[in-house]
């Protein structure tokens, strides 16, 4: 596996093209593959949006009323809402026949969005939108833009904005950036809107929240992995399709809105778990051997070190419930890179530096 585009700065400015993209005008550009042949005949890009709800209550009705006010033809949107085992009623808001529902009977996380990764025939691009956020009317325009007129990105990541109860606007994700231990966070968390925010920039990973895929993607690498359940899934397909070539961008013009943490909570001792599990399987699944075993250790004794000590972070109990669950499962995480061209993953490790922006995150607000 071999890196086909040429590299571009984490931190690097991406200039916009000020002429209209070819979708609009007919076919100047050849894609990737044939599969999104439709766009140079001038149609518009149809887009799936795919919400996974649990218990969002009436933000999903927003949501999806969100979708429906886009700036973009009906006929070229398909919305698709994965509802995982919700108790709250939520779901019995959203009777639209030209919406798909999909109800599984418990709870299966965040890669219940790998359900509507089937039979995409005719759909060039995927959308995700968590049910507690909400799109701007432009949201789409921007990001459909600059996948087009990039064939080397997989994934386009709009600006997203914490859905506060004032007029102030604060960054929630402007794109995520990825540690060498594998620990991941949103670009600009916490930081009030402005200039910082303005220039389309690469990323090395997208937010699940909001973002616009190209369809090819998912079918080259895969969806989520589902084991994961929730975090860091997200990151994980990011690293994965980075070293199967894709990039991804920020794209400041695309806005979306989330209530963080609505559904899922923010800091409990099974989301913590997760969390520190899940980085390791990340890890094991896609950094350099040697960077693996860097990480699992120094787990190890920081799970150690965290006996009979209070304070930030994981608690003990989940450190090593993390660890635990991610050592169960290392030799089929390694089983996974069997075939794996060794440059390519060092060359994405090695771009993880760089994918930390010279911005300040303390910013003057607070989520």
């Amino acid at each position: 596996m071999t890196n086909r585009f040429p590299a571009i700065g984490a931190n690097d400015s991406v200039e916009a093209d000020p002429s209209p993209p070819s979708w609009r005008l007919g076919p100047t550009h050849r894609l990737r593959t044939d599969s999104v042949a439709g766009l140079r005949s001038g149609r518009h890009p149809v887009v799936r949006f795919v919400v996974v709800n649990f218990n969002a209550g009436e933000l999903l009705a927003r949501c999806i009323a969100s979708i429906r006010a886009l700036n973009w033809p009906e006929e070229a949107i398909q919305i698709w809402v994965i509802d995982n085992a919700s108790t709250d009623g939520s779901l019995t808001a959203i009777t639209d026949d030209d919406i798909t529902r999909i109800v599984n009977p418990i709870n299966v996380g965040f890669g219940a969005n790998n359900q509507a990764f089937e039979d995409l025939d005719g759909v060039d691009f995927i959308a995700l939108v968590n049910p507690d956020a909400w799109v701007d009317p432009d949201f789409l325009e921007p990001l459909i833009d600059v996948l087009y007129e990039s064939p080397e990105l997989g994934g386009a990541c709009p600006k997203i904005l914490l859905d506060r109860d004032d007029s102030r606007s604060v960054i929630q994700n402007a794109g995520s950036y990825v540690l060498r231990n594998g620990n991941a966070g949103d670009i600009g968390y916490g930081c009030a809107d402005g200039p910082a925010f303005d220039s389309p920039r690469e990323v090395f990973a997208f937010c699940g929240a909001a973002v616009v895929l190209r369809t090819e993607l998912v079918q080259e690498c895969g969806g989520f992995d589902p084991s994961f359940f929730l975090y860091y899934e997200d990151t994980e397909l990011s690293w994965r399709a980075q070293r199967g070539g894709w990039r991804f961008r920020y794209v400041p013009g695309s806005v979306a809105h989330h209530v963080h943490g609505y559904s899922t909570g923010l800091v409990t001792n099974d989301a913590a778990t997760n969390q520190v599990r899940n980085r390791l399987v990340m890890m094991a699944k896609n950094a350099p051997l040697s960077a693996v075993a860097s990480t699992y250790f120094r787990a190890f004794a920081g799970a150690i070190g965290s006996l009979g000590r209070s304070g930030d972070g994981p608690s003990p109990k989940s450190r090593w419930q993390g660890l635990l669950k991610a050592l169960t499962r290392l030799p089929k995480s390694l089983w996974t890179r069997r075939g794996s061209d060794r440059t390519a993953t060092n060359r994405v490790y090695e771009r993880l530096q760089k994918s930390v922006p010279r911005i300040d995150n303390s910013g003057p607000d607070s989520p």
